[in-house]
């Protein structure tokens, strides 16, 4: 107010996420002010006209969207969206559920039409241009989500410094997450112990205990090289026995050795180095380009400390953060169109993946071993997500999981029909922000960080499928007290460096097979047969990793307000 009454002319109120006025915002964005040139709310005379800190991150609507939406255009999936221009709930939980049928009905047509492709016996080219739209669409998802993850991780960082929340989220962070992820672990163990017997039946005896290259040499005469016991070496064997195999020692190196089916011999020291090795990347852009998210997110961590910590203005002023803040709208906005082609893709990629003969894969053994692994890694995951997860919930909440876990069926069909869950990031976003339980920048923050690290399904997968390989490869002493704790280890190292694309946790199998059981080579009959299965399990594993990065979000957004609450308190005293 000015002495004589009159209003002052306000300047224009700054937009509570990205900090930049409402009038740039309407003017970038093609809409327009309803509220005039000033769009902010009159102040007491003395009162600053910017709003404070507090005002631009507690903002209702800023709590739980990071992007705006065009004043003129409906936001993607037809108002899903949270903000000024958002839907009602009622609204947004429609379209959600309306997306979800649209997806499980994709899911279903997928397997019908993947079984008749395969009753037909379509041959592999056919399969993969079947798949190629579900993989295009893979592709961009994972084009989008790489650098939004990067983006989203500094933006939340940043934020979360501001409100110093910083140390007590890091560490809340950590704790949960290793307890998740160390539950999973012993429970993969036990459910493989268990299963020992079930599995060592199909056991082939005659594996070999050495990486060493045996072979026969087949001669001329159509007979095969013999060593005699006068040590001379004749082509007399009319088979290949004990005494015409010869092992091979390539002194020079001059053979390639395909690692993904053999033991390697490397140390655990090696694969303990080579994981810490990815936490600090020599090249941004090579961890870009292989989807790195371990170095992706090592950087970014320090990178959104330092945009809080070295600028000393107002946080809304920031221009390297503001610049950050709307890449992330951009990248968001992208990925949002992207998903609307989700039912089509969940579709070719089910169709595709189902028609290949799933006989000829496992041609060395029964179709119910594979029926029987998938029941195994299927029951186990579901024990975590509906018991295990549900209890550390409690524990920590005091409130009802399964309330929250219903608001995340859209992410959770998703993630079924994609085998991702950095492709399911966006989706899980939605429904986060969709439940209003969760503040933006926590929500951001961890969902990064979880994408990355927190994968409690792979860990139940590769502990269980250590085992199974051993038992069916006749490998004995893998339930040593020894080999138990070399699993541990060698199960969460894998679980941590492990992708989370499509296959991810199979990408890293080799890895933990190497590091538990080093002399042993994988059969190639096992190895084809855990490919075969995958198919399946991948889609269990992204169920149960984008489960429990919800879980976690919501389980720290009640640890932190708690925290919030006390520091308020204390001020006030």
């Amino acid at each position: 107010m000015k002495d004589d009454g009159t209003a002052s002319e306000q300047p224009p109120a700054l937009s509570p996420m990205s900090g930049f006025s409402s009038d740039a915002s309407s003017f970038l964005y093609g809409g327009a002010n309803e509220n005039g040139a000033s769009g902010g709310t009159m102040r007491a005379r003395g009162n600053s006209a910017l709003p404070s800190q507090d005002e631009v991150s507690e903002s209702p609507d800023a709590a739980f969207r990071d992007f705006r939406t065009p004043a003129h255009e409906m936001p993607p999936f037809g108002g899903l969206g949270v903000g000024v221009n958002a839907a009602t709930p009622q609204l947004q939980t429609r379209a959600s559920k309306r997306n979800m049928m649209f997806i499980l009905l994709a899911i279903m047509v997928g397997g019908i039409v993947g079984m008749l492709l395969k009753h037909y016996e379509i041959n592999t080219t056919a399969a993969k241009w079947i798949m190629t739209p579900g993989n295009l669409f893979v592709r961009a998802v994972q084009c989008v989500v790489v650098p939004m993850v990067f983006v989203n991780l500094v933006v939340a960082t940043a934020d979360i410094m501001y409100k110093g929340l910083g140390k007590s989220l890091s560490i809340r962070v950590v704790i949960i997450l290793l307890l998740s992820i160390f539950a999973a672990i012993v429970q993969g163990i036990l459910t493989g112990v268990v299963t020992h017997s079930l599995f060592r039946e199909y056991s082939d005896q005659e594996t070999t205990s050495s990486t060493d290259v045996i072979f026969g040499i087949q001669c001329g005469n159509g007979k095969f090289l013999e060593a005699n016991d006068d040590g001379a070496v004749t082509c007399s064997a009319t088979s290949i026995s004990g005494n015409s195999q010869f092992a091979l020692d390539d002194v020079n190196d001059a053979l390639v050795r395909n690692e993904a089916l053999t033991g390697t011999n490397s140390s655990l020291s090696d694969n303990v180095i080579a994981v810490i090795d990815t936490f600090v990347p020599s090249n941004l852009m090579a961890s870009f380009i292989d989807n790195t998210l371990l170095s992706i997110v090592a950087f970014a961590l320090p990178l959104g400390v330092t945009l809080a910590s070295s600028f000393h203005g107002p946080v809304h002023l920031n221009p390297l953060l503001e610049f950050f803040r709307e890449v992330n709208e951009t990248l968001v906005h992208m990925a949002h169109w992207i998903l609307g082609f989700t039912p089509f893709a969940v579709l070719s990629l089910l169709a595709g993946s189902l028609a290949t003969s799933l006989e000829d894969s496992v041609a060395e053994h029964p179709v119910i071993l594979v029926l029987q692994l998938v029941a195994t890694v299927g029951v186990s995951v579901l024990v975590h997500m509906l018991v295990v997860l549900p209890v550390f919930f409690v524990l920590f909440t005091r409130r009802n999981p399964f309330r929250f876990m219903r608001q995340m069926l859209p992410a959770y069909v998703y993630s079924l029909g994609c085998s991702s869950s950095m492709a399911t990031m966006p989706m899980s976003l939605e429904c986060i922000e969709t439940s209003r339980e969760v503040p933006s920048s926590v929500m951001h923050f961890v969902l990064s960080v979880g994408t990355a690290l927190h994968m409690p399904g792979v860990a139940i997968y590769l502990a269980v499928l250590l085992h199974f390989m051993a038992d069916v490869a006749g490998v004995t002493g893998e339930e040593s007290t020894t080999t138990m704790l070399v699993t541990f280890l060698g199960v969460f190292l894998c679980t941590l460096s492990a992708p989370p694309i499509p296959a991810g946790a199979f990408a890293v199998l080799a890895m933990a097979w190497n590091i538990v059981f080093p002399a042993y080579a994988i059969p190639d009959s096992v190895y084809a047969l855990t490919l075969a299965a995958d198919v399946f399990l991948d889609r269990f594993v992204t169920l149960c990793n984008v489960n429990a990065q919800a879980m976690l979000c919501r389980v720290l957004a009640d640890q932190v307000n708690e925290t919030h609450h006390q520091h308020a308190t204390a001020t006030q005293r």
